[in-house]
């Protein structure tokens, strides 16, 4: 009698255990089901600006625009270099220098935007022709820069590419050189900028040296390969010049806070 007592105990307390459990299951499943729905509202709720004035002004002067990956090598660069000659005035190269990537790429253009800014300035004031007459050797000649074609990344995200070219008076010491910076616009929104080519040298003879940049940009970053050479007028043996080389690099990462380094390394 015992034993037919206690059964239907058990029997109730097993049902009400999996009764239990199984509203336990519903109540998760619910719970992720609202998760998900809160997630997809918020990614539909992102709203994307719309471009600035300054931006969609200077869009108008683009040369081309151009699907990824794109390969700027050395013949690319060439083709490039020529393509791009649509003036760009001093409001346009203070928007798009103004976030300049804290890189060892962009010290050049730091220095070479400043220099190009003070000309533009001896330009529009009327004080170029009077600068040409006070040339004296290693001085700066001439520095422009110019709007090149867009890289388009998706529907709202594209590289600006400009370029910047500069010489010395015709002398010992001569520099020359041309920069191709690219420049990051996100969602609709300019972020920043970094060198992505680079052709350059300079020389006071016997001494002289020269750069390159080249590189290859797809949908996930940028991969750059710098080269500089030098030499300081000395020789071997068997009178050859010795000449000192480095090869750097780098990766570049573009996300919706603009360019990263996300990896740097000499390969020589």
């Amino acid at each position: 009698m015992k034993i037919l007592f206690l059964t239907p105990i058990f029997v109730f307390f097993f049902i009400s255990c999996s009764n239990s459990d199984s509203g336990t299951e519903k109540s998760e499943v619910q719970s992720t089901d609202s998760s998900e729905v809160v997630a997809d509202t918020l990614a539909d709720s992102v709203v994307i600006p719309e471009l600035s004035e300054d931006l969609v002004s200077l869009l108008q002067k683009k040369t081309k625009e151009y699907d990824l990956p794109f390969e700027l090598d050395s013949v690319g660069f060439a083709k490039l270099s020529e393509a791009i000659d649509k003036r760009l005035n001093s409001k346009e190269i203070k928007l798009l220098s103004q976030n300049l990537l804290d890189h060892e790429y962009t010290e050049e253009v730091n220095w070479r935007v400043e220099h190009l800014l003070k000309m533009e300035e001896r330009k529009r004031k009327g004080g170029y022709e009077e600068y040409l007459n006070s040339l004296d050797i290693g001085m700066l000649r001439d520095i422009e820069a110019s709007m090149g074609p867009i890289l388009r990344i998706d529907e709202h995200s594209f590289m600006i590419l400009w370029k910047i070219e500069y010489g010395s008076y015709e002398a010992c010491p001569y520099y020359s050189g041309t920069l191709i910076i690219a420049s990051l616009v996100y969602q609709n929104e300019l972020k920043n900028s970094i060198l992505v080519g680079e052709v350059s040298g300079g020389a006071d003879a016997p001494v002289w040296g020269d750069t390159e940049v080249y590189s290859t940009i797809d949908s996930k970053g940028i991969r750059s390969i710098r080269k500089d050479r030098s030499c300081e007028g000395e020789e071997d043996e068997e009178g050859n010049e010795i000449i000192e080389e480095k090869t750097t690099d780098s990766y570049i990462h573009f996300e919706e806070t603009g360019f990263r380094v996300e990896k740097e390394g000499n390969s020589k």
